[in-house]
């Protein structure tokens, strides 16, 4: 496995690369990870029996929370490097190698690649990443084995933005990150609920948190605040700047680096959790806010009606009344929403996930025969 571009411990693409590395160990088929050194310990202590080779890459080439020109081109460099050294070795040349990122390694045909989704062609950090995504990715696709995403919403759009067949592309869900839910703890029994929205994963611009304090919280700020949870981002400037605006700096609290315990309280003790994205790959917070008892108001987007179905509350992140209306719904049926939201989170449990990605390595077996 390639986790080289997969950043700290915490986020949603770390959780999904060590899950898929789990699955892959369970079933015997994990010979080898190439990770940061941030990582190693991690692994070293989790892999034991059977044993897993690491390969140290250096923490430069991994991602982060900042918008870096630079380490993009580090990465590029350096994977012609750790491209030589994998064909060279005997070992490892006849293995096929899957990356939980985007990332592929030169040289190296018996490769798959995740792409988790195409918002940067369409919502980039910078214009390196959009040139990346609109032409060098698609190019680049046709050379491997095939490709791994997180929904049908995403494959549709690798299929039509990128010319891949859809019989090359597989879809792996994420599961629910199980540490959210304490053992013991009873999610059924509510915990003193305030009239607080919570938002989080608000990095970056397309995350739309602005629509959400502009259009309905700028509106309602003697009734109702916000816990945003980022990172120390550009739009996190951006947001603080609006919410001086806007006036609302005594209903909205920013949170960084927290713990997942406090990442649960929050999602046991808010009104709802808010998620207006404008493009998204899967979702996750709202899929761990559904396993914790809380209701969600997501975007109106296809991504969202494929993975969370009637459990959401669906807005026009744009119009004050479509907010005002998703708000006043979840008064009336607040209960209900948590209902449905519970049996959606049953999609996504580690063991489902882990039956479809036995279902695509079968598939992608199948087709190479």
């Amino acid at each position: 496995m390639n986790l080289s571009r997969v950043g700290k411990h915490g986020t949603g693409m770390w959780n999904y690369s060590k899950n898929i590395a789990d699955m892959l160990h369970e079933s015997g088929f994990l010979d080898s990870i190439i990770c940061s050194k941030d990582h190693v310990e991690y692994f070293s202590n989790r892999y034991k029996d059977p044993k897993v080779d690491i390969i140290i890459t250096p923490e430069i080439v991994s991602n982060t929370m900042k918008v870096s020109k630079f380490r993009p081109l580090i990465w590029l460099s350096y994977s012609y490097f750790l491209g030589c050294k994998l064909v060279l070795s005997k070992k490892k040349k006849d293995v096929a190698l899957l990356s939980t990122t985007h990332h592929s390694i030169p040289f190296f045909k018996n490769q798959f690649i995740t792409i988790h989704d195409l918002r940067p062609a369409f919502y980039p950090d910078s214009k390196l990443q959009e040139i990346y995504f609109s032409h060098y990715l698609p190019r680049k696709v046709k050379e491997l084995r095939g490709v791994f995403t997180v929904s049908e919403t995403v494959k549709n759009e690798i299929e039509e933005h990128m010319g891949v067949a859809r019989s090359d592309i597989q879809v792996v869900y994420n599961s629910v990150d199980p540490s959210l839910r304490p053992d013991g703890t009873d999610n059924s029994e509510q915990a003193t609920i305030k009239n607080t929205f919570l938002m989080v994963g608000a990095s970056w611009k397309h995350k739309n948190a602005h629509s959400f304090l502009k259009n309905f919280l700028a509106y309602h700020k003697d009734n109702y605040s916000a816990v945003i949870v980022c990172g120390q981002t550009d739009y996190f400037d951006e947001l603080k700047s609006l919410v001086a605006t806007l006036g609302l700096e005594n209903n909205v609290t920013f949170k960084h680096h927290i713990s997942e315990q406090e990442l649960s309280s929050l999602y046991k003790t808010s009104f709802a959790l808010v998620y207006p994205s404008l493009s998204e790959g899967f979702g996750i917070p709202p899929i761990e806010a559904m396993s914790l008892s809380l209701p969600v108001i997501v975007s109106d987007i296809p991504v969202f009606k494929e993975i969370l179905g009637e459990a959401a509350v669906y807005v026009d992140p744009n119009v004050r009344e479509s907010w005002e209306h998703a708000v006043d719904t979840l008064k009336v049926s607040r209960e209900n929403v948590i209902d449905t939201g519970l049996q959606r989170v049953n999609l996504y449990s580690y063991e489902r996930c882990k039956d479809m990605l036995m279902l695509a390595l079968n598939n992608i077996n199948e087709k190479s025969r």
